[in-house]
């Protein structure tokens, strides 16, 4: 008997890494708000909501969760860190990173892993394990107070409320128009759509040329994400759809719109600081490791 117990207590206090299950949802969501190294990707996704894809593992030492995470790729090229806590982030990392790693890599299509890193613990985390910087997201905010520049619309250009048969449209366009970094799946597209408050769509000559997906709280708004055709930049196209989404929050009587972007993209800063958002100088690194070359 004794022996029995005593090989019950060493296996209760084995590391266990295994993939998660619907079974774990509960666990991992008190995860989420109680241990000490806690991280979620910035998206619109919610955080459990690829709980039961293979790339989704928790750690456990008998009947206790002690971590979780999350590098389900979305879209195909493209594995961000999307859920990861735990009590010892390091130990929980070395347990659990390298199975997603290697399923990761009989994937041909992923070609690299990625987080936005809000914490510099988990900075220091991804460094040490193979991950370089590849740049930052730059935070800007437009209050209302500011006045609104002088726009001439570009000729023909027609703005119009976004629909939900828009999206594989929208869809297509984002995909043509961003690096693959920072593509968004239809499902990312589709549920920013849904939790939106003001989406618009420009059109020129019947075809969708740009868009721009925004959300609101109670004083605030986030234009989280903005899109025109490659070949239509530089015509004004975006500038006429950021004027229109402010002069709406405006009347609105929201007091502030915030939007990121990337530190390396020149183009858009320039494009919303001529719309008078300022730099707030909040800024969080992204980081990438490479899977598949």
């Amino acid at each position: 008997m004794a022996s029995s117990a005593r090989r019950a207590d060493l296996f209760s206090n084995t590391l266990h890494p295994r993939p998660a299950t619907l079974a774990d949802y509960g666990s991992v969501a008190h995860l989420l708000q109680t241990a000490p190294c806690r991280h979620q990707h910035l998206d619109w996704i919610g955080p459990l909501d690829h709980i039961t894809q293979p790339t989704f593992w928790v750690l456990e030492r008998g009947s206790t969760l002690l971590a979780a995470l999350d590098c389900t790729p979305s879209p195909a090229s493209v594995a961000w860190i999307r859920v990861f806590c735990a009590f010892d982030a390091q130990a929980a990392w070395n347990a659990l990173f390298p199975h997603i790693f290697e399923i990761l890599s009989t994937r041909p299509k992923v070609q690299q892993i990625a987080a936005v890193s809000l914490s510099p613990w988990l900075s220091e985390l991804l460094l040490e394990n193979s991950f370089s910087l590849h740049q930052h997201i730059v935070l800007l905010e437009w209050e209302n107070n500011a006045d609104l520049p002088h726009l001439t619309p570009p000729p023909g250009l027609y703005i119009r409320p976004m629909l939900f048969q828009d999206l594989p449209t929208i869809a297509k366009l984002d995909a043509e128009t961003f690096e693959p970094l920072w593509i968004n799946a239809f499902a990312s597209i589709e549920q920013a759509y849904l939790q939106s408050e003001y989406a618009t769509v420009a059109e020129k000559d019947g075809q969708t040329i740009g868009y721009q997906i925004t959300t609101q709280n109670t004083f605030s708004a986030h234009l989280g994400r903005l899109a025109v055709a490659p070949a239509q930049q530089g015509q004004g196209v975006g500038m006429a759809l950021v004027h229109d989404m402010l002069t709406h929050f405006q009347r609105a009587g929201i007091f502030k719109v915030g939007v990121n972007t990337q530190s390396t993209n020149q183009q858009s800063l320039r494009l919303y600081q001529r719309a008078g958002f300022v730099l707030t100088g909040v800024s969080f690194p992204v980081y990438t490791r490479k899977v598949n070359s």
